[in-house]
């Protein structure tokens, strides 16, 4: 194991005040119906990740738009950052008007050769604490590696076929507008989600890539419509393969007979698997 080990433990904490107008903002984002947001209402599973984003400056920036490795960040030596998945505790509720912090901690840094070359896995804690202490526990897992580019594409993984068999479906298409609206208010400033020249020519997509919180955020919502009346426990989630600007996402779900959890994923126009999860209620 490299020195990169030192970074293991490294802590950063940033604070916000949960505020109606940024959840307007992603329901407008989102398509929804905005101007209903009133304080003391709950935050939504997942829409607490557009507070307590770190305002990193432009010079701490690197080429991708990630704050700049060497930081917060291990100085890893490989090229693309992607989101692998997350898993989210939801302790105690949010509300519209309470202060908020969130202490981010580098809990473990796993190296390993995969089959298209070296492999880095960090495991980022999030803690979200509100005024009645600890809210939200989020392990956010990514991974750094290679850019593996052939003609001006990426290598992908096989495809993994998606099932059909759910309680429910839908089908949605997010455009450029929605990424980029969705990277504004997370303040997320990596180039494949509206750089779409630095995706294809820099990383070898063959487009804009959709943001993998979005994913998540539009699958939970599709559980909330399911289940209106359930209060979220847990959330896991695991990114299978890459989803692009302007193609249709199916998404499933699967309600357990005794209503205790569903399972719902999302799939790309060929019917391959993009991302699974898992909802536990209380």
């Amino acid at each position: 194991m490299s020195c990169l080990n030192d970074w293991i433990g490294k802590t950063e904490t940033a604070h916000d005040t949960v505020s109606p107008a940024s959840l307007d903002a992603l329901a407008a984002c989102l398509d929804y119906e905005v101007g209903v947001v009133e304080p003391g209402d709950v935050v939504p599973p997942l829409w607490h990740q557009i507070y307590c984003c770190n305002a990193t400056t432009q010079s701490m920036l690197g080429v991708d738009g990630h704050p700049r490795k060497g930081e917060f960040w291990p100085p890893v030596n490989l090229a693309r950052r992607m989101t692998v998945g997350n898993s989210i505790r939801f302790l105690k509720p949010l509300h519209v008007g309470d202060s908020l912090s969130r202490t981010s901690r580098i809990s473990s840094l796993v190296e390993k050769e995969g089959s298209s070359g070296p492999l880095t896995f960090i495991s980022v804690e999030h803690e979200y604490s509100g005024p009645d202490g600890l809210s939200i526990l989020e392990v956010h897992d990514v991974v750094y590696r290679g850019l593996e580019v052939e003609g001006g594409r990426s290598n992908r993984r096989p495809p993994a076929p998606v099932e059909t068999v759910s309680s429910a479906q839908k089908t949605l298409t997010p455009n450029e507008v929605m990424l980029f609206r969705y990277s504004a208010l997370t303040f997320n400033a990596h180039r494949i989600h509206y750089d779409r020249r630095y995706a294809m020519d820099n990383e070898g997509y063959p487009g804009l890539l959709v943001q993998g919180p979005l994913t998540a955020t539009l699958l939970a919502d599709f559980v909330r419509e399911l289940c209106p009346d359930e209060a979220f426990k847990k959330l896991e989630y695991r990114a299978v393969s890459p989803l692009f600007v302007n193609e249709p996402i199916a998404m499933y779900a699967k309600i357990a007979e005794d209503n205790s959890c569903v399972d719902v994923w999302a799939a790309n126009p060929a019917g391959d698997l993009a991302m699974k999860a898992t909802v536990t209620f209380n």
